[in-house]
């Protein structure tokens, strides 16, 4: 690795030095050394604290006793024996498509496949508390763009984002696991083997250095690199509260397209893309109408085949139960009702309602149940 390298990585450890300060100074200085050669005034102007100023001027006379020094290279040699990789903005296997967002972050800490950050990439994000239909969706709409050629980005949070790097794996393409933590930190911990599947068929990345736990403030932080990277956001069915808005809302500030995947228009955990829908994003049922409405940006990506319908997982369910959930259709209905359209005793109904209900299939509501 470039020895500059380094030293952009002793800047990064410094604290009290921000995500957006710090792509201020990459942005102004083409070697870290001449930052820490600048004047004080010169890094004032940049929008440093006083106190950072004297801490990156320290870093111009390192010594033996250096606390910074010694900080960053213990970071540095783990890194190293963890096959972290550093990417400094502008740098070597920076991504272009990140770089032309404002807050793009001024170094990143990769794992895997760095050629992946570069790669035609679709976002696929939702609800970490989703529903079945919703993971079904969203594993079967990753695995059919991997399929395609195309780079599956997501989060590795618990529910949609976890689903899609698995679908991406299981098409044989390649995925982008963008993290709130450290490249090292798994988390959640339940996502281990995941982790470890995304390092072998794509890449981790983390704007925060190794090592740093889970924080509640990094995880929306860290969708506007969700966002950047990718050609489009898909949002699976997503609540008026989700967290995957916030990657969709960014995606529409970096000219970048939205998807949302409808549901019934009484499901609350359809809300959100709804919302999404009447804002200007696009309404999508096959990966054939993303790959349509991307054709210029991905080319040799698209097809001109008949829309692939993505197969309702439903069909998986066992007959009586997929009868069930047929004859409820997509209002809420009460068991009453649902017994008397099924000739079903409402005692009988009402274990397979509860066996539907503990597959998150269908959901009580206000007067009876409703499919998710």
């Amino acid at each position: 690795m470039q020895p500059s390298l380094f030293y952009w990585h002793l800047l990064n450890t410094i604290d009290g030095l921000g995500s957006r300060s710090m792509l201020n100074i990459v942005r102004h200085f083409p070697d870290p050394q001449q930052a820490t050669e600048a004047s004080s005034a010169m890094l004032l102007q940049l929008g440093l604290t006083g106190s950072v100023v004297n801490k990156i001027k320290t870093c111009a006379k390192p010594s033996r006793s250096h606390a910074q020094l010694d900080k960053a290279s213990r970071s540095w040699d783990a890194m190293l024996e963890q096959n972290i990789i550093p990417i400094v903005f502008g740098g070597e296997n920076y991504p272009a498509r990140l770089a032309m967002i404002d807050d793009a972050p001024a170094m990143l800490y990769a794992k895997g496949k760095l050629a992946v950050l570069d790669e035609p990439q679709i976002a696929i994000v939702g609800s970490r508390n989703a529903s079945h239909d919703a993971l079904a969706l969203a594993q079967a709409f990753a695995q059919d763009f991997a399929t395609s050629g195309i780079t599956i980005t997501s989060g590795m949070a618990l529910g949609v984002d976890g689903r899609a790097h698995c679908g991406a794996i299981d098409g044989g393409g390649d995925t982008c696991a963008v993290l709130g933590t450290g490249v090292d930190v798994v988390y959640p911990a339940r996502h281990r083997s995941l982790a470890q599947g995304i390092e072998e068929h794509g890449v981790l990345v983390s704007e925060y250095l190794p090592t740093t736990p889970p924080r509640p403030g990094h995880f929306p932080k860290r969708n506007r690199i969700i966002a950047g990277l990718s050609r489009g956001v898909l949002v699976v069915k997503a609540s008026l509260k989700s967290g995957s808005l916030i990657t969709a809302r960014l995606a529409m500030e970096y000219n970048r397209e939205v998807f949302a995947i409808p549901g019934s228009i009484h499901n609350p955990r359809a809300r959100g893309c709804h919302s999404l829908i009447r804002q200007g994003a696009v309404l999508v049922e096959t990966v054939a109408d993303v790959l349509t409405e991307l054709k210029s940006t991905l080319g040799e990506y698209t097809t001109e085949e008949q829309p692939k319908e993505i197969a309702s997982p439903m069909r998986k369910l066992p007959t009586q139960l997929a009868n069930i959930i047929e004859a409820m259709g997509y209002n809420p209905i009460s068991p009453d009702a649902l017994s008397e359209r099924l000739a079903m005793p409402v005692y009988e109904l009402s274990s397979y309602l509860l066996e539907l209900e503990l597959q998150d299939c269908v959901v009580a509501v206000t007067g009876g149940y409703q499919r998710c």
